[in-house]
């Protein structure tokens, strides 16, 4: 026969050994779906994809939609796209909508005020970092069509199964990102100040390559700015732009006849 003092401690003993395997329990479970989570933020499928000149890109599966992960770098159109074998020409135009791209892979440095923003884009950077391109050229337009409202894929200067993200498609990405705890999109090196570089979970690589405007390289090393298809105005169509500063890709409108960086989303 047990006393109440028996029964009381053996009670007591077997709440404790309880406590310590749902305690165990819960930190299993918990660091299960630590890892799970991890997984699903940082592990994206990769591949392929060559331009009609052979130049090769890096492209991720972010979600549901692939993205080049590396800016383009061509200068013709696809033979399937409506302007096929038509080069770009560099800029140098005065008119406004004339289609033009801005290589800036051999540019040495950017000084805008004073500042050398491009100091930390290494030579591997600079063949990455791409052309640029007005909005006329990255749609592959006509000078009549540029206050042009489309409302199917536009395929543009990208490679043939691919075509300019709208500000739609641009938002489910940015969405997707958010949704996934991330914001990360850029290098972890390349940028002014290499100010608190990421992990780069996007895997999207964003290098600064800046904008041109009046024929010039401007934040070369301290932004990048992106194209999409989607009008604003006859003047402007909104963009996506990252700078120095932000881990956030930020929706603004841009002047069409500005030239920024391209990225291709491949069609569905």
């Amino acid at each position: 026969m047990k006393f109440p003092m028996e029964i009381w401690l053996a009670e007591n003993l077997y709440i404790k050994k309880m406590k310590k395997i749902f305690v165990l329990i819960c930190s299993v479970v918990l660091f299960a779906s630590c890892e799970k989570t991890e997984e699903s933020i940082t592990a994206f499928e990769k591949a392929t994809v060559t331009d009609c000149e052979g130049n090769e890109y890096v492209t991720v599966k972010i979600g549901d939609q692939w993205w080049m992960a590396e800016n383009l770098r061509c200068t013709k159109y696809a033979p399937e796209s409506p302007q096929a074998g038509k080069t770009i020409a560099l800029s140098g135009s005065t008119v406004v909508f004339t289609p033009y791209r801005v290589a800036i892979s051999a540019t040495t440095n950017s000084i805008v005020g004073g500042v050398n923003h491009s100091i930390n884009l290494t030579a591997e950077h600079r063949a990455k970092i791409g052309n640029l391109y007005n909005w006329a050229a990255a749609l592959g337009l006509e000078n009549g069509q540029v206050d042009t409202v489309f409302v199917e894929k536009q395929q543009g200067i990208c490679p043939t199964g691919w075509h300019i993200p709208t500000d739609e498609e641009w938002t489910i990405l940015t969405n997707y990102i958010a949704k996934k705890g991330g914001g990360k999109y850029k290098t972890v090196t390349g940028w002014f100040d290499n100010n608190k570089p990421t992990e780069n979970d996007a895997a999207f690589a964003v290098l600064p390559a800046g904008y041109s405007q009046a024929r010039s390289v401007k934040n070369l090393g301290f932004s990048a700015n992106f194209v999409s298809a989607t009008n604003s105005d006859i003047r402007g169509s909104f963009c996506r732009s990252l700078t120095y500063k932000s881990e956030v890709a930020g929706r603004y409108i841009e002047v069409k006849s500005y030239a920024t960086s391209v990225r291709c989303v491949k069609d569905n």
